[in-house]
């Protein structure tokens, strides 16, 4: 066992919890019950619209909510139209401000669910997603070419049409940040021009959004992953099925012992997204840690045959304090020293000790350390 001997991680056991950067994720914390559509402001916690009018579906409205517009899980979804000409002269986008804003240059994992809402409304392509370091809040010129937010996305759906199906789809993707991105929207920024579309019965074309996530991809720095000892056990963090930990190529679980000194090269593998983030941990030979202790023989012998002649304490470590002292049958001090170098040799005043049991106590202070102890015990001399 290393010297430092202590556990790797903060992190409690099974799976850890994906840290999800966006608040509300599923539409379900709610201000207030909608009750027609277009009541997303003042209405759904978190989640904001600048101008256009996505729709929020609550089970808390009972028989207002339309079977078509289920959500995927829990009591809430959102539904945002990707047409202008279906819609008004406007695209539909829903906004949100992040949990904390994104660090340049790491890694993200972005998902949400999508089913369209009928299998008689216009089934389309382009889903996007933008990121931004500030709230963006113009308004677009409505029209068919016009009427939506020329923004360049940083996640595109690539998959094709979204057909009308019983199943909720996965739209996810990475992200590398900018840096310092705190808000995120969701939507079409293509022109209806550039957004296929399959022919429905309904001028329309609705899809919701459910179960939304920002997840960082990276290992955890400071103490959780710090330089260590050969043989000091290493608690890994646990995290989904979808990220796997490898030391030195080989997948671990929780529990890690290195054998040899030298440099570990740590990763985090995400399942869509590769290798995510890396580190190297030094193992080193440390030597073994010294503990304080006392040693008091139980027996010695004092017959000058070269073996256990003296009784003596023994110890690895310095005294800031030391006394001992033994005593005879009829309590008469015999022996006693400050230094425990010095050693008894069986004699008082000169003379020979009869053999038997004789009683003694230490007292001492260990060098650098405040604290006194102080214990009794029993000696066996043998004649």
């Amino acid at each position: 066992m290393g010297a430092l001997g202590f556990l790797l991680a903060i992190y409690t056991p099974g799976p850890l919890p994906a840290q999800n950067l966006i608040p509300n994720p599923g539409f379900e914390e709610i201000w207030k019950c909608p009750t027609a559509g277009g009541q997303i402001n003042g209405y759904l916690k978190n989640w904001f619209t600048t101008f256009s009018t996505p729709d929020l579906y609550h089970q808390c409205a009972g028989l207002w909510m339309p079977l078509w517009s289920e959500p995927r899980s829990g009591n809430g979804v959102v539904t945002i139209s990707n047409l202008s000409s279906t819609n008004g002269g406007l695209h539909e986008y829903m906004h949100v401000k992040l949990r904390n804003s994104l660090v340049k240059d790491s890694l993200y994992h972005f998902s949400a669910w999508l089913r369209p809402c009928s299998d008689r409304f216009y089934h389309t392509d382009q889903f996007h997603v933008v990121f931004s370091d500030t709230l963006v809040s113009f308004v677009p010129l409505p029209g068919p070419q016009a009427g939506y937010l020329p923004l360049t996305p940083d996640i595109k759906w690539q998959s094709g049409i979204i057909p009308w199906g019983e199943e909720w789809i996965l739209f996810e993707d990475c992200y590398r940040a900018r840096g310092n991105e705190q808000y995120m929207i969701i939507g079409n920024f293509s022109p209806d021009a550039l957004t296929t579309i399959d022919t429905g019965t309904l001028l329309g074309d609705v899809y919701r959004w459910d179960d939304i996530a920002i997840v960082p991809l990276s290992l955890p720095r400071g103490p959780a992953l710090a330089d260590r000892c050969e043989g000091d056990t290493m608690w890994l963090p646990v995290y989904s099925e979808d990220i796997t930990i490898t030391i030195d190529g080989t997948p671990v679980s929780e529990k890690y012992i290195p054998e040899r000194a030298g440099s570990l090269d740590v990763r985090m593998v995400h399942r869509l997204c590769g290798i995510v983030d890396s580190l190297q941990v030094q193992i080193s030979e440390c030597p073994e840690p010294v503990i304080c202790d006392v040693f008091l023989p139980t027996a010695f012998s004092p017959n000058n045959d070269g073996n256990n002649d003296e009784w003596q304490v023994h110890t690895p470590c310095s005294f800031s304090y030391f006394k001992v002292a033994l005593f005879d049958r009829w309590g008469e001090q015999i022996f006693t020293t400050s230094h425990p170098d010095i050693s008894w040799d069986g004699t008082f005043r000169g003379q020979l000790m009869p053999g038997g049991v004789y009683a003694g106590y230490i007292q001492y202070q260990w060098e650098g350390i405040g604290q006194g102890f102080s214990q009794t015990f029993h000696i066996h001399l043998l004649r």
